[in-house]
């Protein structure tokens, strides 16, 4: 049975029903609800969820947020401001007596004995419950650790120690427990009283004996008062803000930089910590908000042997939507040696290297007038990229002083680039996980009679609300592959035959950086600056034109060339965008083949002549190769001798192109669009048949 045929005469079948089951996207402890298909037949249901997509909603169909809070959910952003006030436990106490001493006997009981053991049964009843309901209340509004953001849930073990809060919690719920039984248990007894006397003795009992154990253990409600106030006087975080994170060694200038970057007002305390703890300041630009946090500094030790102030910087960076400005001292003033520093940011740097990176080195008016030699550093150790370090600090760093203001107009230019590239991959996160794709074909359900049922391949689907319908769209991820070479090995020759065999988008970084040059734009006019300069344009700028690209070309295949040129620029992209390319294909050529070719060009570079033609090999050799070799350790380069003819090299890229374009076309041919009406009673099923 055809799959076409098979869909419809199961929409035949009066007793079924076809629905697309579509939630809001609310987040219920730590998931997302995702859209699925449901098929019913009588009381039974199959539900097929459709989840982690690439579907991007317009917007009209974007969903909206859900504003109520969910069931079984605690609310994250500012969970430490909403906490209910704590009373000193003396106060419940005294507070609770008084109001329980005001009671009393019913009216209208005329013997004596019945009145009094009915007013001292509603004095301890009263007791019992102005004791219990403020314990109660503290124990439900109090917010469940494991329910809290994770950069708050450290923050709670960090500051009060694991397993504290929790700790203090469970003690003032076994205080109420106790308090609400011992106060039932006199009560009753209190009622029972056979006499007037009896009465006012089980009356005296059951207070002194409920205020005796409020006095012994309400220690704990004066703990969970602490741990009140402590928590009230964390930083005000938005979770989910994009947000600047200062991170480097003690005493290097990062309070002074918030300072400068933004509102934030930092307090000091001596060293070796000079920030106290975390401290969030704001930025205001281009009508967006962004956060900025200065972190306490760290020091050259395994992560064991780190104090709670470290340990909130590392929290910082590992739960926040950061972006991260790393600040290095050169001069020796900070009493961290470059080398110590050197060792401590290439740590931090390959441990967090998903995160958007900017350099800067801070007190550069110092760094000629006070040269530090630190007896303590090994000798062997100088190797090139840490005498780099110790004269420049690292490839692409600003350097700033707050004293002379040098560098500084420069650094927030660059902080808000760095911005708002982290906004814009926050949103495309946001975009991912509330979207949809098929992971599964569903093949044959329980009933026989419906038969064989193939519905969707495992791609990616679009959905598009267009007024009264439902539409399924198939829709390709986005395929790219990167093509890297040397300088002369005839990969334009070979992406023009590919374009024109395959379909594929030739994308040039060099062009798009041109035009973008060309075009006048402020975005432009910065890239020209710095290549005046001798510069290296920032990933994040190169980034966004290739995104840019992809976008208003509307193909989904693309060949990426030029781009990127080192492993910074290999890991920003993936990190910004999220895809990884298909291949890598490497055109390989002897440096001498490629020199001969260079020279011999009718109509070549104004700079092709031997010293600049060596010096582009140079920057070639040292810097795309770690990327091919990156690529080759993941399985994905594609190697072709490129010093063969045009032609035969073209034969072995059809080799690597041919199976990929007939896997293509195959899928397109089994594609299925799914159209219904959401209150209608029809479907139509529009797919080539397969048996």
């Amino acid at each position: 049975m055809s799959g076409t045929s098979s869909l419809i005469q199961l929409w035949q079948i009066p007793s079924t029903k076809l629905s697309f089951a579509r939630s809001k996207f609310s987040k219920v402890a730590g998931r997302y609800m995702v859209p699925a298909l449901c098929f019913s037949k009588d009381m039974q249901t199959v539900t097929y969820e459709i989840v982690n997509g690439s579907y991007v909603p317009n917007d009209q169909n974007k969903p909206n947020k859900v504003k109520d809070k969910a069931l079984g959910t605690q609310e994250t952003v500012g969970a430490f401001q909403k906490l209910p006030v704590v009373m000193p436990s003396v106060d419940i106490l005294y507070s609770s007596l008084r109001k329980a001493r005001k009671v009393s006997a019913t009216k209208g009981i005329p013997n004596a004995a019945k009145r009094e053991r009915n007013k001292g049964a509603k004095q301890l009843d009263t007791l019992m419950k102005e004791l219990a309901v403020p314990l109660r209340m503290y124990k439900e509004n109090f917010p469940n650790r494991k329910q809290l953001h994770p950069y708050e849930r450290s923050l709670v073990e960090l500051t009060l120690g694991d397993g504290n809060y929790e700790e203090v919690l469970g003690r003032v719920d076994a205080l109420r427990k106790k308090v609400t039984g011992v106060g039932k248990e006199h009560a009753a007894l209190c009622a029972k009283s056979t006499s007037k006397r009896e009465a006012e003795e089980r009356l005296s009992e059951g207070m002194a004996k409920l205020e005796e154990i409020f006095i012994q253990e309400g220690k704990a409600v004066d703990n969970l008062l602490y741990i009140a106030k402590t928590l009230r006087a964390m930083p005000v975080v938005d979770l989910e803000s994009p947000t600047l994170c200062l991170v480097g060694v003690p005493n290097v200038g990062k309070s002074t930089l918030v300072r400068i970057l933004s509102t934030g007002k930092p307090e000091i305390c001596n060293y070796p910590f000079t920030t106290r703890g975390i401290l969030m300041g704001h930025i205001a630009f281009n009508y967006q908000n962004f956060q900025v946090t200065d972190t306490p500094g760290l020091l050259r030790r395994h992560d064991d042997d780190r104090n709670n102030l470290e340990k909130l910087t590392l929290a910082v960076l590992s739960h926040l939507p950061t972006a991260v400005l790393y600040v290095h001292d050169l001069s020796g003033e900070c009493g961290t040696s470059p080398s110590d520093q050197f060792v401590i940011y290439k740590e931090i740097k390959e441990r967090f290297s998903n995160h958007l990176w900017l350099d800067t080195v801070s007190k550069c008016d110092l760094l000629q007038e006070s040269p530090v030699l630190y007896i303590t550093e090994d000798s062997d150790a100088d190797h090139l990229e840490l005498a780099r370090y110790r004269k420049v600090g690292p490839d692409g760093a600003i350097h700033v002083s707050v004293n002379s203001e040098t560098g500084l107009n420069e650094l927030k230019a660059r902080v808000h680039e760095l911005l708002i590239s982290q906004s814009s991959r926050i949103k495309s996160q946001e975009i991912n996980q509330e979207t949809v794709q098929v992971t599964r074909i569903l093949e044959g359900f329980s009933w026989q009679s419906w038969g064989p049922l193939l519905m969707l391949q495992t791609r990616v689907v679009k959905f598009k609300d267009l007024g009264h319908r439902m539409i399924l769209i198939p829709s390709f991820s986005i395929f790219y592959v990167i093509i890297k070479s040397g300088p002369g090995s005839g990969k334009g020759t070979q992406c023009a035959y590919i374009v024109e065999n395959y379909g594929y988008t030739h994308l040039s970084a060099g062009d798009l950086l041109r035009a973008e040059i060309k075009s006048g734009s402020e975005n432009g006019t910065m890239i020209q600056n710095m290549i005046k300069e001798g510069k290296i344009v920032p990933s994040e700028v190169t980034i966004k034109l290739l995104q840019r690209a992809i976008q208003e070309n509307g193909n989904d295949k693309f060949l990426i060339d030029g781009f990127p040129r080192n492993e910074e620029n290999r890991a920003a992209f993936e990190s910004v965008t999220g895809i990884v390319p298909e291949f890598v294909l490497f055109f390989d050529c002897p440096e001498e083949e490629m020199e001969r070719r260079l020279l011999s060009r009718n109509q070549g570079r104004d700079d092709d002549n031997i010293e600049t033609i060596r010096k582009r090999f140079n920057v070639y050799m040292e810097s795309s190769l770690p990327v091919i070799e990156y690529y080759n350790s993941k399985g994905k380069v594609r190697k072709i001798d490129a010093a063969k003819p045009v032609e035969e090299v073209f034969e072995d890229v059809k080799a690597v192109f041919i199976p990929l374009h007939e896997k293509d076309e195959l899928f397109k041919s089994q594609i299925i669009s799914l159209c219904f009406y959401r209150f209608d009673v029809e479907i139509n099923v529009l797919y080539s048949e397969t048996e």
